[in-house]
């Protein structure tokens, strides 16, 4: 698929990039980094939609030891904001003047989820099951969201977002071992829950965006429903399914879904493990498309959808 991204991540490409601080650019498409070991000196790498590469280089903010284990970053959804996690904090870099600001937040380690649709904010939680969650921007500070649990929820175009969860008339059932209803929130507000058609496992995770679709990675086949590990998209207001691309390992380990491009195409990555590369898949019609090669399988990726698209 003729994208904005690269037909292929190039490792050696990506070590030589220049530092952000010497050559800022107005936005970025990709950020890179790699698993388990830090990329680097702890920098990530981000690319513009003209193929330019930038290093961002964490010991240049003020972070604390770069050499992380584990890294927590976002690309937002306009391109223009990449955020770091920091051991209480996140960072956020503006790609056009390089220039970085920190917001504290009160825990240790945030993990980060995802950004609000109008690139405001980005969604943090503790480590662990813990639903305790804050929205964190550099012009907002750290603020409470009493919402959607963030492990198993999305985000759309229109700022909804979609939740997957137990049903209301089960809760707390001991053995309980699937999702069975799809709950919508609106400006932190719960407007509707209905019943999943299709059971849903509990370690599947849902896309970070939905457009039309929305996109659920299934790590082992549901008791009832489609009996497929991969990925299953449902309508985001019913639940029903629209279609199921079976994976087989070692990709159903690894794979997940950072966007959708337009309507109908969702992005898929498996960054770690052989075979690694990101498609694009058209749950109605059952096409499946090539967008970009990763040879590396430490690759960590997080894209800006809304600027893959070179075109109609």
């Amino acid at each position: 698929m003729d994208t904005a991204l690269p037909p292929r991540l190039d490792f050696d490409v990506v070590q030589t990039a220049t530092p952000l601080s010497d050559a800022p650019i107005p936005r970025a498409v990709l950020a890179v980094g790699r698993e388990p070991e830090a990329y680097g000196w702890g920098e990530v790498v981000v690319m513009s939609p003209a193929g330019r590469w930038r290093r961002v280089e964490r010991d240049g903010l003020g972070m604390r030891d770069p050499d992380l284990e584990e890294q927590q970053f976002e690309l937002s959804p306009d391109g223009r904001t990449l955020a770091l996690g920091d051991e209480r904090g996140v960072v956020f870099v503006d790609l056009a003047t390089a220039g970085s600001v920190r917001v504290p937040v009160p825990t240790r380690d945030p993990v980060l989820h995802w950004w609000t649709p109008d690139s405001a904010g980005v969604v943090v939680t503790p480590r662990g099951a813990n639903p305790v969650t804050w929205v964190v921007g550099p012009d907002r500070g750290a603020a409470p969201l009493r919402a959607a649990h963030p492990w198993f929820s999305s985000v759309g175009p229109d700022g909804a977002v979609v939740e997957l969860a137990p049903h209301t008339a089960e809760p707390g059932r001991a053995g309980r071992t699937s999702f069975a209803e799809l709950r919508r929130w609106e400006a932190g507000r719960l407007v509707s829950a209905v019943p999943m058609p299709v059971a849903v496992p509990q370690d599947a995770r849902p896309g970070e965006h939905w457009s039309s679709l929305l996109p659920v990675v299934q790590h082992r086949a549901p008791r009832a429903g489609p009996r497929a590990q991969g990925v299953i998209a449902l309508d985001p207001r019913s639940g029903e399914p629209i279609g199921v691309l079976e994976l087989a390992e070692p990709h159903i380990r690894w794979v997940s879904s950072p966007g959708a491009v337009g309507d109908s195409w969702i992005l898929l990555a498996v960054p770690s493990g052989p075979g690694g590369g990101l498609a694009a898949w058209d749950p109605e019609t059952a096409r499946l498309r090539a967008v970009m090669e990763i040879e590396d399988r430490g690759a960590v990726l997080s894209i800006a959808p809304g600027l893959v698209a070179r075109g109609p």
